[in-house]
């Protein structure tokens, strides 16, 4: 009898073991509605800079993008950072990507090095598009993604420039105002003169006129033929030049 007993008394206990352990589950799964909170994944960039210009690029020019990646979530996570592009200059961009891990609350300053490769003028001449900054995080089952993006031109197309005074074959003699046009997609930053290819003046360019005069004295060069020459410097030090035979009678 007291066998049995003890029987049913360590059945009774082991029940009550199991019940008190499934009941304690249970209430603590109801207490959060269910859900289990891993916690949260939040990725954040600050003091992102661009060093360099992406308003006129050209084959082999480059920009780089320094920024911090900060951690304001709640849990770890890896990172990557990378350079792409879009629109006409798709596939185009190659970059330096950033590896790396951040624990909460850190953050790590990084560099990305963005390149337009090719050394052809005109090879993206009239193509426009973005250069997307893109760093994204990851944790398990959890990421997140930040994107800054900047707006890409293209200046593969050197300026242009005309000689339009005086007239090509003309006589001249003493002081002698050689007249130009000189244009440009961006800006036009010089616009020098030549006489038998050697300098005789430059100037700057300017955002309020296209047409650019100099005065030359013909008196300090021989009687005979002569060449006058315009040449036209854009931002990026593409040239172009225009020329015209000239005599001198003095």
């Amino acid at each position: 009898m007291k066998k049995t007993l003890l029987s049913w008394i360590g059945l009774g206990l082991i029940i009550a073991l199991i019940g008190g352990l499934y009941a304690s589950f249970f209430d603590t799964e109801d207490s959060k509605a269910n859900t289990f909170t891993a916690g949260t994944l939040e990725l954040t960039l600050e003091n992102v800079i661009l060093t360099g210009s992406t308003e006129a690029m050209n084959p082999g020019d480059d920009v780089t993008l320094t920024f911090s990646v900060v951690n304001a979530g709640t849990l770890p996570f890896e990172y990557q950072a990378r350079a792409s592009s879009d629109g006409g200059l798709d596939g185009a961009l190659v970059s330096d990507g950033s590896k790396g891990s951040l624990d909460v609350g850190e953050r790590e300053n990084l560099t990305v090095r963005v390149k337009l490769p090719g050394h052809t003028p005109g090879l993206y001449e009239g193509k426009e598009g973005a250069l997307n900054l893109v760093v994204r995080a990851w944790n398990a089952g959890f990421s997140d993604e930040d994107i800054y993006t900047f707006p890409v031109s293209t200046d593969a197309q050197p300026p242009s420039i005309s000689v339009t005074s005086p007239q090509a074959g003309g006589v001249l003699n003493g002081k002698v105002l050689v007249e130009g046009t000189a244009r440009d997609k961006f800006a036009v930053a010089e616009v020098r003169l030549y006489v038998d290819d050697v300098l005789v003046e430059s100037k700057p360019g300017s955002d309020s006129d296209n047409r650019y005069t100099f005065e030359w004295n013909s008196g300090t060069v021989t009687n005979g033929g002569h060449t006058l020459t315009l040449e036209a410097v854009d931002a990026i030090g593409q040239t172009s030049a225009a020329n015209i035979q000239v005599k001198v009678e003095n």
